[in-house]
C-alpha cells in the first residue's frame, strides 16, 4: 500500500511538479555519464575537486579545479568540494567535526532548558542544520543530486548567513538562560 502511494507520488511529481531543469538534475545524477559537458558537468567537477585534494590537500588558494573556474559556484553550492581540494581529507573531516560539535551544542542546549518551546526550537534547528549540511556535503561528493542548498555558515550568500545568524543567536540566548546564575556574596 505504502509502496503504491509512493510510486503514484513520484509519478505525479515527475509529471506535474518538477521543472525541466530539476528533472535534468535527477536524470544526470542517475546516469552521470549522460551529459558530461552539460547537466552532469557541475557534479563531475565537484567530485574531481573533492578527490584531488587527497589526504592533506593542495594548500590554501592552490586548488586547480576551483581557482581555474572548472568548478562553478565554488563559493556557494560547491564550497565543500573546494575546501576538500585545498585542505584534503583531513580538512574535510575537520569541517564535518565542527558541524557535529555545533549540532551537539544545540541539542545539549535544548535538553538543558526547562521550556518545551525552547526544546522544540533547538531540536528543529539541529535537524535543519544536520539536513542542510548533510545534503550539501553529499551532493559535493556525488551521493545526492545537486540541490542548490548552501552549506551552513560556510557558503557565500547573504540571506542564508543572515537567517542562520538569527537562529543561532536565539540558541545562544537559550544557552545563556540555562546556565546557573552567579551569586555575588558581599561580606
Amino acid at each position: 500500500m505504502l509502496i503504491g502511494i509512493s510510486v503514484i507520488g513520484i509519478i505525479f511529481s515527475w509529471m506535474l511538479v518538477l521543472k525541466p531543469y530539476q528533472k535534468q538534475r535527477i536524470t544526470s545524477f542517475i546516469n552521470s555519464k549522460q551529459d558530461l559537458q552539460g547537466s552532469s558537468y557541475n557534479a563531475r567537477q565537484a567530485l574531481i575537486a573533492a578527490g584531488s585534494g587527497q589526504l592533506l590537500g593542495k594548500g590554501l588558494g592552490q586548488g586547480v579545479q576551483s581557482h581555474l573556474r572548472f568548478l562553478p559556484e565554488r563559493q556557494t553550492d560547491f564550497i565543500f568540494a573546494s575546501l576538500a581540494e585545498e585542505f584534503g581529507f583531513i580538512g574535510a573531516i575537520v569541517v564535518i567535526s565542527l558541524y557535529v560539535a555545533l549540532i551537539s551544542f544545540i541539542i545539549i542546549t535544548g535538553r538543558k532548558t526547562s521550556s518545551p518551546l525552547a526544546l522544540r526550537y533547538c531540536m528543529a534547528i539541529a535537524i535543519m542544520t544536520t539536513m542542510q549540511a548533510g545534503i550539501n556535503i553529499s551532493m559535493n561528493i556525488g551521493i545526492l543530486p545537486i540541490t542548490g542548498l548552501t552549506l551552513p555558515l560556510l557558503s557565500y550568500g547573504g540571506s542564508s548567513i543572515l537567517s542562520l545568524s538569527f537562529m543561532f543567536a536565539v540558541i545562544q540566548s537559550i544557552a545563556n538562560q540555562t546556565q546557573p546564575k552567579a551569586v555575588l556574596h558581599l561580606s
